[in-house]
């Protein structure tokens, strides 16, 4: 799996240089757009992304706990259900319920308008990153904070925005 991760990352690297090099082969420089009036050095204002723990994502959570809720139909599922949560009880880790929950508080807190799974130049799903768009209502640096405080989450950050420059 390590050796697959390296290998695609390797396979990006090589298209991303190819990409550059013509680039400025023919313009002579190649800029990355940035948002009109925001210095280079900044993000794209209110929008952070967010990077969670692979068994706490919300395309993880959200049909776990779909099942759960189905589970809770009958006797034998409310049984699956009791021993599934006293072990994770025993493990120190909250039900999906709950944790799915703590993100949603967070994304309600935060104003989240949007929130889109983030995909690599390939098209290949970043697995676990989203984008989220702000309604602008808290600073993104308080919503960076209030995803970072979350068990469920690995990072938060701003979407910073990148340009490139070179000069013959």
């Amino acid at each position: 799996m390590l050796y697959r991760r390296l290998s695609r990352l390797y396979d990006t690297l090589r298209i991303l240089i190819v990409l550059s090099f013509l680039c400025v082969l023919f313009t002579g420089s190649v800029v990355a757009q940035t948002v009109d009036n925001v210095p280079e050095e900044l993000s794209a204002p209110n929008e952070i992304i967010v990077q969670f723990r692979p068994e706490y994502a919300p395309h993880v959570l959200e049909p776990r706990v779909t099942e759960r809720s189905l589970l809770q139909q009958s006797f034998a599922g409310k049984v699956q259900l009791f021993l599934e949560n006293m072990t994770l009880s025993l493990q120190d880790k909250l039900q999906p319920e709950e944790n799915l929950q703590h993100i949603t508080l967070a994304e309600i807190e935060a104003g989240v308008v949007e929130k889109t799974q983030m995909f690599d130049v390939a098209g290949e799903s970043q697995e676990n990153t989203y984008l989220l768009i702000l309604d602008g209502t808290m600073p993104v640096a308080d919503a960076q904070e209030t995803f970072e405080s979350l068990r469920e989450v690995e990072y938060a950050q701003p979407n910073y925005l990148y340009e490139i420059q070179t000069q013959f």
